[in-house]
């Protein structure tokens, strides 16, 4: 019983993880997503050309720079996966 439950459990959590990702695929539409998306998108892309993973956006305010944002593990998967597939690819 509880075997059936654990691959119920498991059967459930690939189902709803698939429908989100084809889902993701299906309905992205670029000009859907705004500025906030386009800001987390600069910052990866700053810290793949950088070489290192970084949550600083000295653009954000170009005269003092930001040295405080989101915690890096904030970015951690779009930075590796932007190693992997490409910057594009990580966002989609």
């Amino acid at each position: 019983m509880l075997l059936k439950k654990i691959k119920l459990e498991y059967i459930l959590l690939l189902v709803i993880l698939l429908t989100a990702f084809f889902a993701r695929y299906l309905i992205f539409d670029p000009d859907r997503y705004g500025p906030d998306f386009l800001y987390h998108y600069t910052i990866v892309e700053q810290s793949l050309k950088n070489g290192k993973l970084s949550s600083e956006n000295p653009l954000d305010m170009c005269y003092e720079g930001w040295k405080e944002g989101h915690p890096n593990g904030y970015y951690f998967l779009p930075y590796i996966f932007g190693k992997v597939v490409g910057l594009d690819n990580s966002f989609i």
